[in-house]
């Protein structure tokens, strides 16, 4: 992993959370890009990259540096976006009894 994202990941980890936001700012639009290629709606794109980027501070103490960071964050925001999809599925009409449901 680069020194420079290391170095930001420690400095997170002991207290300084604006530096999550340099560690992060690299990667919110091109993250963007890629969950919007999954998800196909611009709004739960940027929900889904929100929510992400929150579960990434969240759990960044279990990060290991000699990981790449980039693709422990796509991990979080790809598997995020799935459960997205996942709750919005649509309930199947067969699902209804009769026309008052």
């Amino acid at each position: 992993m680069e020194s420079s994202t290391k170095q930001l990941v420690q400095e997170v980890l002991t207290g300084h959370e604006e530096a999550f936001e340099r560690l992060v700012q690299p990667y919110f639009g091109p993250l963007y890009g890629f969950i919007f290629l999954l998800v196909r709606d611009r709004d739960m794109a940027e929900d889904v990259v929100q929510e992400s980027f929150i579960k990434a501070w969240k759990h960044l103490n279990s990060f290991d540096t000699n990981q790449s960071f980039k693709t422990w964050l796509y991990t979080i925001a790809k598997h995020t976006a799935f459960d997205v999809l996942k709750k919005k599925k649509a309930l199947p009409f067969s699902a209804f009894r009769d026309e008052e449901g």
